[in-house]
Protein backbone atom coordinates (compact mmCIF):
# COMPACT_ATOMS: atom_id res chain seq x y z
CA UNK A 1 0.00 0.00 0.00
CA UNK A 2 2.99 2.34 0.38
CA UNK A 3 3.23 2.69 -3.39
CA UNK A 4 -0.18 4.42 -3.40
CA UNK A 5 1.22 7.15 -1.19
CA UNK A 6 4.14 7.57 -3.56
CA UNK A 7 1.87 7.61 -6.62
CA UNK A 8 -1.40 9.35 -5.72
CA UNK A 9 -2.34 9.48 -9.42
CA UNK A 10 -3.06 5.73 -9.19
CA UNK A 11 -5.63 5.83 -6.43
CA UNK A 12 -7.09 9.13 -7.63
CA UNK A 13 -8.01 7.58 -10.96
CA UNK A 14 -8.42 3.88 -10.19
CA UNK A 15 -10.27 4.66 -6.96
CA UNK A 16 -12.63 7.04 -8.77
CA UNK A 17 -15.58 4.72 -9.31
CA UNK A 18 -17.47 7.31 -11.37
CA UNK A 19 -14.51 7.38 -13.77
CA UNK A 20 -14.43 3.55 -13.79
CA UNK A 21 -18.13 3.45 -14.68
CA UNK A 22 -17.71 5.96 -17.51
CA UNK A 23 -14.70 3.97 -18.75
CA UNK A 24 -16.83 0.82 -18.91
CA UNK A 25 -19.52 2.65 -20.85
CA UNK A 26 -16.85 3.97 -23.24
CA UNK A 27 -15.40 0.49 -23.80
CA UNK A 28 -17.95 -0.33 -26.50
CA UNK A 29 -16.57 2.56 -28.58
CA UNK A 30 -12.87 1.60 -28.35
CA UNK A 31 -12.85 -0.02 -31.81
CA UNK A 32 -13.94 3.28 -33.34
CA UNK A 33 -11.09 5.63 -32.43
CA UNK A 34 -12.87 8.75 -33.71
CA UNK A 35 -16.02 8.05 -31.69
CA UNK A 36 -13.98 7.09 -28.62
CA UNK A 37 -11.88 10.27 -28.70
CA UNK A 38 -14.91 12.43 -29.52
CA UNK A 39 -16.85 11.14 -26.52
CA UNK A 40 -13.83 11.71 -24.26
CA UNK A 41 -13.49 15.24 -25.65
CA UNK A 42 -17.18 15.88 -24.99
CA UNK A 43 -16.83 14.65 -21.40
CA UNK A 44 -13.79 16.92 -20.91
CA UNK A 45 -15.70 19.84 -22.42
CA UNK A 46 -18.69 19.22 -20.13
CA UNK A 47 -16.39 19.05 -17.11
CA UNK A 48 -14.65 22.32 -18.00
CA UNK A 49 -18.03 23.97 -18.60
CA UNK A 50 -19.41 22.85 -15.22
CA UNK A 51 -16.31 23.23 -13.03
CA UNK A 52 -15.29 26.37 -11.24
CA UNK A 53 -11.94 26.92 -9.57
CA UNK A 54 -13.72 27.50 -6.26
CA UNK A 55 -15.76 24.26 -6.35
CA UNK A 56 -16.11 22.38 -3.11
CA UNK A 57 -15.54 18.64 -2.83
CA UNK A 58 -19.30 18.13 -2.89
CA UNK A 59 -19.61 20.11 -6.12
CA UNK A 60 -16.81 18.05 -7.68
CA UNK A 61 -18.61 14.83 -6.73
CA UNK A 62 -21.84 16.13 -8.24
CA UNK A 63 -20.04 17.11 -11.46
CA UNK A 64 -18.68 13.56 -11.67
CA UNK A 65 -22.23 12.25 -11.24
CA UNK A 66 -23.47 14.58 -13.96
CA UNK A 67 -20.79 13.37 -16.37
CA UNK A 68 -21.63 9.74 -15.62
CA UNK A 69 -25.33 10.52 -15.93
CA UNK A 70 -24.84 12.24 -19.30
CA UNK A 71 -22.88 9.25 -20.53
CA UNK A 72 -25.53 6.82 -19.26
CA UNK A 73 -28.37 8.75 -20.91
CA UNK A 74 -26.44 8.98 -24.17
CA UNK A 75 -25.47 5.30 -24.31
CA UNK A 76 -28.92 4.12 -23.24
CA UNK A 77 -30.60 6.47 -25.71
CA UNK A 78 -28.38 5.11 -28.46
CA UNK A 79 -29.35 1.53 -27.59
CA UNK A 80 -33.02 2.47 -27.50
CA UNK A 81 -32.76 4.18 -30.89
CA UNK A 82 -30.98 1.16 -32.39
CA UNK A 83 -33.64 -1.12 -30.97
CA UNK A 84 -36.37 1.03 -32.53
CA UNK A 85 -34.86 0.51 -35.99
CA UNK A 86 -35.41 -3.25 -35.99
CA UNK A 87 -37.78 -5.90 -34.74
CA UNK A 88 -37.82 -6.32 -31.01
CA UNK A 89 -40.01 -7.77 -28.32
CA UNK A 90 -42.35 -5.55 -26.37
CA UNK A 91 -40.58 -6.47 -23.12
CA UNK A 92 -37.21 -5.46 -24.61
CA UNK A 93 -38.62 -2.15 -25.82
CA UNK A 94 -40.26 -1.52 -22.45
CA UNK A 95 -37.02 -2.33 -20.61
CA UNK A 96 -34.86 0.07 -22.63
CA UNK A 97 -37.52 2.80 -22.54
CA UNK A 98 -37.74 2.53 -18.75
CA UNK A 99 -33.96 2.34 -18.50
CA UNK A 100 -33.60 5.52 -20.58
CA UNK A 101 -36.15 7.49 -18.57
CA UNK A 102 -34.61 6.36 -15.26
CA UNK A 103 -31.14 7.44 -16.42
CA UNK A 104 -32.54 10.76 -17.61
CA UNK A 105 -34.28 11.41 -14.28
CA UNK A 106 -31.06 10.58 -12.41
CA UNK A 107 -29.12 13.04 -14.60
CA UNK A 108 -31.66 15.80 -13.99
CA UNK A 109 -31.53 15.19 -10.21
CA UNK A 110 -27.73 15.51 -10.26
CA UNK A 111 -27.93 18.77 -12.22
CA UNK A 112 -30.59 20.10 -9.86
CA UNK A 113 -28.53 19.14 -6.80
CA UNK A 114 -25.44 20.92 -8.17
CA UNK A 115 -27.53 24.04 -8.75
CA UNK A 116 -28.91 23.84 -5.19
CA UNK A 117 -25.49 23.38 -3.61
CA UNK A 118 -24.11 26.32 -5.57
CA UNK A 119 -27.10 28.49 -4.69
CA UNK A 120 -26.65 27.70 -1.00
CA UNK A 121 -22.97 28.62 -1.13
CA UNK A 122 -22.19 26.22 1.70
CA UNK A 123 -19.34 27.29 3.96
CA UNK A 124 -16.29 25.13 4.46
CA UNK A 125 -16.88 22.19 6.78
CA UNK A 126 -13.98 20.30 8.27
CA UNK A 127 -14.27 17.12 10.31
CA UNK A 128 -11.40 15.63 12.28
CA UNK A 129 -11.78 11.90 12.93
CA UNK A 130 -8.93 10.02 14.59
CA UNK A 131 -6.51 12.77 13.61
CA UNK A 132 -7.50 12.54 9.93
CA UNK A 133 -8.84 15.71 8.38
CA UNK A 134 -11.86 15.36 6.09
CA UNK A 135 -13.02 18.41 4.14
CA UNK A 136 -16.71 17.99 3.37
CA UNK A 137 -17.18 21.30 1.61
CA UNK A 138 -14.94 24.20 0.79
CA UNK A 139 -15.96 27.79 0.23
Amino acid sequence: MDHLGEHPEYWKQIGNLQWQLRRRMLASYEKNAVAFESIQAKLNNLRSTLEKASDSSVEKLLIDQILTGWMDVSVTGSKLAALSEGNHSQSSGTYWDRRYHTAHARLLRSIEMLARVRKLGLPSVQINVAEKQINVAQA
